[in-house]
């Protein structure tokens, strides 16, 4: 963006030569060349740059009375020089060579010069109509004397309370280029020896020289500003206010804002890996507790499911109604095979005890399989309530890897070139914002885990209990059918040993042939299996429970105390989910800010590049006329009259 020029000899000039047309444009009208020879002007015309000063001057009816262009440039040739625009037919003026008049025609302005000069001036008077509704900005301006509207000139030696009203309003029919670049710089001076200033609470600046105080405002480019002063007054001086459209270079402004360390831009390329960081530590997390969360709620169903089959109560009460009386009669056996009986009482009276001991079991089973499966909703509900929650925490993985998306998309952006940050204003503030979401996002994600699992070892331990008292008790049950199985194994080849040598009185060998059919009877299908083939399976399938048991067994012990540390394994995980908190809430070791900070403090550098402009990629274009080379300057004198 071009800086305003500021040639403290040139504005002298351009100002005289304001001044100067009144008396000036006559003598050029009226052709007087006091009695000097008839000048000769140039012929050939040239276009060129200049530096363009706009005097708007209001009347006292808050009207534009006139306005007025001044151009300089160097090094002017033999020339008429071209200017586009819309002007008056008189009312201009060549600074430069008075002599030589400007000449006005179909919208086009010649200025000649006579000779070579450093610098040419000249000013032109355009048609007001054409250009008011151009200005970068609108001026209304309202004046109250005790508390009645009144016009400028009417507070000319007034006493009393005074009000001064301006409100410049941005102009959407202006050029886009000023919309978006030019500022107003408002001044307004208060002779106090006049006036008493009793309000002006937003002035920029308040400066004090002889018995002027001059009000200083700032209106920035596309702003609406209203400013307010109020006054008591005797003998009231007023020469109204004065104001200058000019650019505002925001790009110098803001890029000195840039303080890399205190917005924490320095640290910008270190972060993705930092949140990559926060991510394997929930990873990690994730991987020691899953099976504490995960599943849970199915192993309850399984559980409830595994042991509501009436068949295995169903099967036991078979065992239990197998009756070896017949083996401890002695008219069971023939005489001279009497001794036979100790063999086969070697088997079923330690069998009977198995049977026995499995009864009692099965009985302990179905009492605490009664109480889980009357609990059994309850806990299934806190199961499911904690699954959630941590489902809920591990969802803070993929908010992690979008912050990291943003972060890194960001490290790729030169933030020390201003320009650089303009041209990609849009995808920085956009990364931001969805930083700024993200971190609110994380910080709710563990606050309220956090929250939640802290009732998690009190709400889970009588779970914990309750599955394992039925599942190992269910192991004691399943256990005993290794030895009863190899028992009735036995029994059953004693009795065809016995068989096959006689041992029998014929009159039992039926019940014990019906017994020995039973124990031994195979079905392919599964459909009908005999006792052993039934033990069997009931085996291959309790396996199932067998693996349970540890699992459920170190789930347990992760409540008892640890004599070391004085706490226990499921307080040490709750303690996990505070830790990630934690380290993201505090400072590392040499970090100036501790992670939800600095992604907090970066997130907060959206307002401030939204204070870039968007680069228009346009030249400053000249006021009076597209047609005009853009000027190397452009500035607006604002004055009351």
């Amino acid at each position: 963006m071009k800086k305003v020029f500021n040639k403290i000899s040139i504005i002298i000039l351009l100002i005289f030569g304001v001044f100067a047309v009144t008396g000036c444009e006559k003598e050029q009208e009226n052709g007087n060349n006091n009695g000097k020879t008839e000048i000769v002007l140039p012929t050939e015309s040239k276009h060129v740059k200049s530096d363009e000063t706009v005097y708007v001057i209001y009347n006292q009816n808050n009207e534009i009375d006139t306005i007025k262009s001044s151009h300089h440039f160097s090094n002017a040739g033999f020339f008429k020089y071209e200017v586009f625009g819309k002007f008056l037919e008189t009312g201009h003026l060549n600074i430069t060579n008075g002599q030589a008049k400007i000449e006005i025609s179909d919208n086009k302005a010649l200025v000649p010069s006579l000779e070579n000069h450093d610098d040419f001036f000249y000013t032109l008077n355009l048609d007001p109509t054409q250009y008011k509704n151009k200005l970068p900005f609108t001026l209304q301006t309202t004046f109250k004397l005790n508390d009645n509207d009144v016009t400028f000139g009417a507070l000319k030696n007034a006493t009393g309370k005074v009000t001064l009203n301006y409100k410049f309003t941005a102009n959407t029919e202006a050029h886009v280029y000023y919309q978006k670049n030019y500022a107003a710089q408002v001044q307004i001076p208060i002779d106090i020896t006049t006036a008493k200033i009793i309000e002006a609470n937003d002035a920029m600046a308040s400066v004090l020289v002889g018995t002027t105080n001059t009000l200083a405002y700032m209106v920035m480019p596309g702003e609406t500003k209203e400013i307010i002063i109020k006054l008591e007054v005797k003998n009231f001086k007023f020469n109204g206010l004065q104001a200058v459209y000019q650019p505002l270079d925001q790009m110098s402004s803001i890029g000195g804002m840039l303080d890399f360390e205190t917005l924490g831009i320095d640290q910008l390329a270190a972060l993705p890996l930092g949140v990559q960081q926060v991510i394997n530590g929930v990873n990690l997390l994730d991987t020691n507790v899953n099976e504490l969360f995960i599943g849970m709620g199915a192993n309850l169903t399984q559980i409830k499911t595994q042991f509501a089959d009436p068949s295995l109560g169903q099967f036991i009460n078979v065992l239990m109604g197998l009756n070896f009386d017949v083996f401890k009669n002695d008219g069971s056996y023939t005489p001279e095979m009497i001794a036979k009986k100790e063999e086969l009482l070697a088997i079923v009276t330690p069998l009977e005890a198995l049977l026995a001991e499995l009864q009692v079991k099965f009985n302990e089973l179905g009492v605490l399989y009664n109480e889980f499966n009357n609990n059994y909703d309850s806990y299934l509900a806190v199961t499911n309530q904690f699954e959630l929650k941590y489902q809920y925490f591990l969802s803070s993985v993929a908010k992690l890897q979008q912050l990291k998306d943003s972060v890194t998309a960001l490290s790729q952006i030169d933030f020390t070139n201003i320009n650089l940050i303009a041209e990609n204003r849009d995808e920085i503030i956009n990364n931001l914002a969805s930083m700024d979401v993200l971190l609110e996002e994380i910080k709710t994600i563990y606050t309220n885990t956090i929250s939640a699992m802290y009732f998690y070892p009190d709400a889970f331990e009588p779970i914990a209990h309750a599955m394992f008292n039925v599942v190992s008790k269910a192991g004691e049950v399943f256990g005993l059918f290794v030895p009863i199985k190899s028992s009735l194994e036995s029994l059953s080849a004693k009795i065809g040993e016995g068989i096959a040598g006689n041992w029998f009185n014929p009159m039992v060998l039926e019940p014990i042939g019906t017994l020995k059919g039973m124990l031994d009877h195979q079905d392919p299908t599964f459909q009908q299996p005999g006792i052993i083939q039934t033990l069997g399976l009931m085996i291959m399938a309790s396996a199932a429970t067998a693996e349970q048991i540890p699992k459920i067994q170190e789930l347990v012990n992760m409540y008892q105390v640890d004599p070391l540390t004085g706490m226990r394994q499921i307080d040490a995980i709750y303690l996990g989910f505070v830790q990630i908190n934690h380290s993201l809430l505090l400072k590392a070791e040499g970090q100036n800010a501790s992670f939800y900070d600095g992604i907090s403090k970066l997130a907060g550098m959206k307002d401030f590049v939204a204070l870039i402009p968007t680069p228009l990629n346009i030249e400053l274009p000249s006021f009076l006329s597209d047609d005009n080379q853009s000027p190397f300057s452009l500035q607006f004198i604002i004055t009351q009259k």
